[in-house]
């Protein structure tokens, strides 16, 4: 228990002051120090996914979830939401930021030589810009005509980028503006790609 304790400190101090992380995680700590650090606020997430959707139902939730029936009962809404704040944290989130850092590393060092270190500086980047959302992934299953829970997604999403590109300045001992060069271009690519992709089959 100490040690799942001392990890979500570490997680929250790494929310609250990311240009103070120095380590560089190899990819293996990096999931273990993850999984470590996301116990205690996943659990608690699970379940105040589940209040929130047994609270607002699915029918104003803003994921897919509006697509199942309005009318579930107590018991199903929150296993519902407890399920879907679980996938989140324990498995959504590492799978993400996999795909992320394999994308960020390919363009920003492999095609425009931006960044210099491994994979795996970036994957602890990319996965530690994270915790501030497993804390608080419940949030979004508050429907957006909530003006508090609105301000409160985008505070998350600004600040989880915020955390990004300090985290990657860090890992990958470049500037910010480096750091943010890197990240900016890849989702830039990214979308016209997908863009692209749309037009092609629209067409």
């Amino acid at each position: 228990m100490n040690r799942l304790i001392n990890a979500t400190k570490k997680a929250l101090n790494v929310i609250m002051h990311p240009n103070a992380v120095r380590e560089h995680n190899n990819s293996v700590d990096a999931i273990k120090f993850y999984y470590n650090a996301a116990v205690i606020p996943g659990i608690i997430s699970i379940i105040l996914s589940g209040l929130v959707l047994l609270k607002f139902g699915v029918a104003n939730s803003n994921l897919l979830l509006s697509k199942l029936p309005a009318h579930a009962n107590p018991a199903m809404l929150f296993a519902i939401g407890a399920l879907t704040g679980f996938l989140y944290v324990f498995i959504l989130t590492p799978i993400s930021a996999m795909i992320s850092s394999v994308v960020y590393q390919f363009f920003a060092k492999k095609l425009f030589k931006i960044w210099t270190k491994d994979i795996s500086r970036t994957f602890t980047a990319s996965l530690y810009a994270n915790f501030l959302v497993i804390f608080f992934i419940w949030v979004t299953l508050i429907p957006q005509t909530n003006i508090a829970a609105s301000i409160a997604d985008i505070i998350l999403i600004i600040w989880s980028f915020v955390m990004l590109i300090i985290l990657i300045s860090k890992q990958q001992e470049i500037s910010k503006l480096r750091a943010f060069g890197g990240v900016l271009l890849s989702i830039v690519i990214i979308a016209l790609i997908i863009f692209g992709i749309a037009v092609a089959i629209l067409l």
